[in-house]
């Protein structure tokens, strides 16, 4: 059974998992009542984020309506999300599906590496990373954020906006 204590360990240190700030719009598929919904809208309220809350049958019209930065949800509806992106990005010319497979890959690798030159890394939480580790980290976050962010203009807004 969870604690009022376990409650508060998630609405205080979500921010150490992933960093969410101020002003971010948040659409949640958890009900009201599931706990990890309320830990994170408590978490949410206390740092001024906005949440909203939508349904498997509403989702891509208050994606469309209202945006979003985050997704709180069950690892099924990513998962499912995930392989419609997919699905649309298969029936692409092979030109532009190898474009999109290389900033997937490419943005994948900075992401991680950013995840640990942060501090973010769950496989670092009891045990930091090596020196080594840390400079090649380094290095694939420098190298790749340019990447990263001509992927974010070029390809992911366009499967945002979808």
């Amino acid at each position: 059974m969870l604690s009022h204590k376990n409650m508060m360990y998630q609405v205080v240190n979500l921010h150490n998992v992933i960093a969410i700030p101020p002003k971010t719009q948040v659409i949640s598929l958890l009900p009201p009542w599931h706990v990890y919904q309320l830990a994170t809208s408590y978490y949410s309220y206390s740092w001024g984020i906005t949440n909203r809350y939508s349904n498997v049958a509403n989702f891509s019209n208050d994606l469309r309506e209202h945006g979003c930065d985050f997704i709180v949800a069950v690892p099924l509806v990513i998962e499912n999300l995930y392989k419609k992106v997919m699905q649309s990005v298969k029936k692409m010319p092979a030109a532009r599906r190898n474009l999109v497979s290389f900033f997937l890959k490419a943005s994948r690798s900075y992401v991680t590496a950013t995840r640990v030159v942060k501090g973010l890394s769950l496989k670092h939480v009891h045990e930091p990373p090596s020196f080594l580790k840390l400079i090649a980290c380094w290095l694939v976050h420098l190298f790749l954020g340019p990447i990263h962010a001509l992927a974010n203009a070029l390809v992911y807004k366009k499967i945002r906006d979808q």
